[in-house]
């Protein structure tokens, strides 16, 4: 059996993410953000590691995310607001 550099990624993803779980299904491919496996926090962690580990700095490090559930611009613009206060009225009272 020979040892890859992703061995003791995997590793650490099982010690650190999935304490007491079946790690049989952490295959090279396995999505670990859509799996709710490592969370963004988690994500955080886990590039630092890699990056004290392998001495590669952290924007050197690839990363091909999109959450799918991140507003673009344009949704952000077109998403309904608040109501702005009226400029007629006293502003609040401090206690």
């Amino acid at each position: 059996m020979s040892t890859t550099a992703t061995d003791p990624i995997r590793d650490y993803i099982v010690q650190e993410f999935l304490v007491s779980e079946d790690a049989a299904d952490l295959t090279d491919d396995f999505d670990l953000i859509e799996s709710t496996v490592v969370n963004s926090l988690g994500l955080v962690r886990l590039i630092s590691w890699i990056s004290e580990t392998y001495g590669i700095p952290v924007d050197d490090i690839p990363l091909e995310l999109k959450p799918p559930t991140a507003p673009s611009r344009t949704s952000a613009a077109s998403s309904p607001r608040p109501p702005r206060p009226r400029s007629d009225r006293p502003p609040p009272h401090s206690a």
